[in-house]
């Protein structure tokens, strides 16, 4: 939920296409030479998580492979708008009615999840920054089968907690991400840095200084 751009005084909930899909931006799933090097490390990953479960039932999917959640991702990197497309207000401002949003992508569940996060709240208007985008990927997930959709949700949530988590499973995105920031691949900030920022983020700065 933001203000409305148009109507500052009134807030609604905008449906934009994310920035990243894995990579820093949809320009790097063109370069083969990093796409190859990511895909790696996603192997990598996959071989620690392995480890790490010992004998017990694994969280990837027995078929899985980085290749084809790579694939993915680049589908749905080619798929979202350009940079200035997002930022031009005439062309990401699109009101639309959540019975007509939740139509054009049935599979994403739109209306459940908003009821679940909160059973009360029903808006009138979405304002969705880029209808083409839910289109191709409403095509994309019709064509995904689930067992790959699975695996890619399970990376993404690998991917988003991975600077917070200090296990071999994550050492080689933090590698990676290293080096594709031009950095010393074994780089890394102290640890209390680390757990500082993410109580930062969850209390607020105010609740987090009072708090320690």
């Amino acid at each position: 939920m933001q203000a409305d751009e148009k109507r500052p005084d009134v807030n609604v909930l905008y449906l934009l296409a994310p920035n990243s899909f894995g990579l820093p931006s949809k320009e790097y799933y063109l370069n083969e030479k990093v796409v190859v090097s990511y895909t790696a490390m996603l192997e990598e990953v996959a071989e620690e998580l392995e480890k790490e479960s010992k004998n017990e039932v694994s969280l990837l999917s027995k078929h899985f492979t980085a290749k084809d959640v790579v694939n993915l991702e680049k589908r749905l990197a080619a798929a979202s708008p350009d940079e200035e497309v997002r930022e031009d207000i005439t062309q990401y401002y699109n009101p639309m009615s959540l019975h007509n949003v939740s139509e054009m992508v049935p599979r994403l569940g739109l209306e459940h999840l908003i009821s679940h996060a909160n059973p009360d709240f029903k808006p009138d208007t979405i304002i969705v920054g880029s209808p083409h985008y839910l289109k191709r990927l409403n095509e994309i997930l019709n064509d995904t089968d689930d067992r790959l959709l699975l695996d890619y949700l399970l990376w993404k949530l690998i991917q988003t907690y991975a600077q917070a988590v200090d296990s071999p499973v994550v050492q080689p995105i933090k590698r990676f991400s290293n080096v594709l920031g031009g950095k010393d691949p074994d780089a890394k900030s102290e640890r209390w840095r680390t757990c500082l920022r993410y109580v930062d983020g969850g209390l607020g700065e105010s609740q987090a200084t009072a708090s320690l």
